[in-house]
């Protein structure tokens, strides 16, 4: 589960962070502007490397490289030279804690090869644009603790682009080990075939283990198909019913083939009909169902006092009387709540099967 809501994250994140990057790839105008630049930045680069580690073993294989950050300006004059120079790591990491992070204080990170022993620096802005910065540069000015004098640091954006580009194409490396093992993982879930052998409710028992066993959220279409084959219906409804179950049985070869295929959504479409509702319903219909089958519970207490409950028999009695009598009888005194859904269910898939064979 831990690994599960790690990716689910970091593929929401990586959505917003990527739109809003590509959004904004032109030279920062506002403090606004280069701040969120860096915190979907960070974003970015951080998700990146924490799961590329966790799903490979390892981060990124640029961990030490000096490609972007070592030509830093202050005005015209390097900051760096070849023993103060960090790693692109380091400094973006500084650049985040100086930035936005942590403005009022570096000291929460030690030993940067271009700070001194107990060195803390302090920003009170950034530079977007103006007379004070190279073209096409942004920094931040700095304060630091040891010498009475600024710190201004500049860096192309194009770089920074750059860093964070380089960053990003380590996702193709997340996306093969992903398609791996959903592959493979496939390949598993393939080798659990539908046994056909049980009468027709086994069978459709055995696709919606299956599906569960495989994560499938949405088994509703097939737990309605089980709940008509297997619940007990009081007398009245039997031709009804007959009709369709005989239609649940015909679709359950295709059914079987597109759960042994893997194949959801072609599932699906074979007990569409399941949830279908017939075009020519009178005008508070829609509203009633959705009353009905929200509010009424499987089983109703004798003495039901739940305004919600009896909202929802009130709706279900309604479309019973100008619609559902056409096709069910329901005796509102004996079913239960769970009868009365499987009933008013069963009027609204044989009104859309009547239009479908009427349009033919």
């Amino acid at each position: 589960m831990g690994n599960w809501n790690l990716i689910c994250a970091f593929m929401d994140r990586m959505d917003s962070a990527v739109d809003y990057l590509n959004a904004h790839s032109t030279q920062p105008e506002t403090e606004e502007d280069f701040v969120c630049f860096m915190v979907f930045a960070a974003i970015l680069r951080d998700g990146i490397r924490i799961v590329h580690n966790k799903v490979t073993g390892a981060y990124p294989n640029i961990e030490d490289g000096k490609k972007w950050f070592s030509g830093a300006l202050r005005y015209n004059h390097p900051v760096f030279n070849e023993d103060t120079c960090p790693t692109d790591e380091d400094f973006f990491e500084y650049l985040r804690a100086i930035v936005f992070a942590h403005p009022f204080g570096t000291d929460r990170r030690q030993e940067r090869p271009f700070m001194a022993e107990g060195e803390k620096h302090v920003s009170p802005w950034v530079f977007c644009n103006g007379h004070f910065l190279n073209e096409g540069c942004v920094g931040v000015r700095v304060y630091t603790n040891l010498q009475n004098e600024t710190k201004d640091t500049f860096i192309p954006f194009a770089n920074l682009k750059g860093f964070v580009a380089e960053r990003y194409s380590f996702i193709d490396g997340i996306t093969s080990w992903a398609k791996k093992c959903i592959s493979e993982q496939n390949e598993r879930w393939r080798k659990r075939e539908v046994n056909r052998q049980g009468d027709p409710t086994e069978t459709l028992e055995d696709i919606v283990a299956i599906m569960r066993e495989r994560y499938v959220e949405d088994t509703w279409p097939e737990d309605e198909a089980l709940d008509f084959l297997s619940f007990s219906f009081h007398a009245g409804n039997d031709l009804a019913l007959e009709l369709i179950k005989k239609r649940i049985v015909e679709v359950l070869p295709a059914l079987c083939d597109c759960i042994d295929d893997l194949d959801y959504e072609g599932a699906g479409e074979c007990l569409g009909f399941i949830g279908e509702r017939p075009e020519g319903l009178h005008g508070m219909a829609h509203y009633q169902l959705e009353k009905t089958f929200t509010y009424i519970p499987d089983e109703i207490s004798p003495c039901e006092y739940d305004p919600n409950v009896r909202r929802g028999l009130e709706m279900a009695r309604e479309f019973y009387e100008s619609y559902g009598n056409r096709y069910v009888n329901i005796d509102f005194d004996l079913c239960s709540g769970k009868e009365i859904k499987l009933l008013t269910r069963a009027a609204c898939i044989l009104g859309f099967l009547d239009e479908a064979a009427n349009k033919k």
